[in-house]
């Protein structure tokens, strides 16, 4: 499958092909990605003002804002069922039991700054075809939002 990357220490974007990922935990759920928002931000790691790739990786994916479509659930995931519209969390927890806001859930709100962020800092983001995600990191969108959801 195809990705949009920005290659940091290259300076470079190119387009990318990336293996399709696969549900490897039971608490996963793999997402066909069907809209993606490019916004300022976007602009400005494209201009490598900033934008970090994930530990091991030359590259980082792009996009943070995007609505998927489950189209298959880990045995154990139990909130959404193939066919639910999503919007996937991009800030994601710093892992520090010091960090009350990312111990409660609120990784936006984050003391640590160790956070990552899909498509913006250590974490890939959503322009590709497929993403495999946790469900926790899943929000629902009902139908009726489906042309103003890649917004939220």
């Amino acid at each position: 499958m195809k990705a949009g990357a920005v290659f940091p220490g290259a300076r470079k974007v190119e387009i990318v092909t990336l293996d399709e990922p696969e549900i490897s935990s039971p608490t996963q759920i793999k997402l066909r990605i069907l809209e993606v928002g490019v916004c300022g931000t976007d602009r400005e790691i494209c201009r490598f003002h900033h934008g970090t790739a994930p530990e091991g990786s030359e590259f980082l994916v792009l996009g943070h804002e995007s609505l998927a479509e489950v189209i298959e659930t880990g045995r154990e995931a139990r909130r959404f069922q193939p066919g639910d519209l999503v919007v996937p969390t991009v800030r994601l927890a710093c892992g520090s039991g010091a960090c009350r806001a990312c111990r409660a859930g609120r990784p936006d709100l984050c003391y640590t700054d160790g956070f990552r962020e899909r498509g913006i800092k250590q974490a890939h983001g959503f322009m590709t075809n497929f993403v495999v995600d946790e469900e926790e990191f899943l929000n629902p969108v009902p139908r009726e939002l489906r042309e103003v959801a890649v917004l939220v």
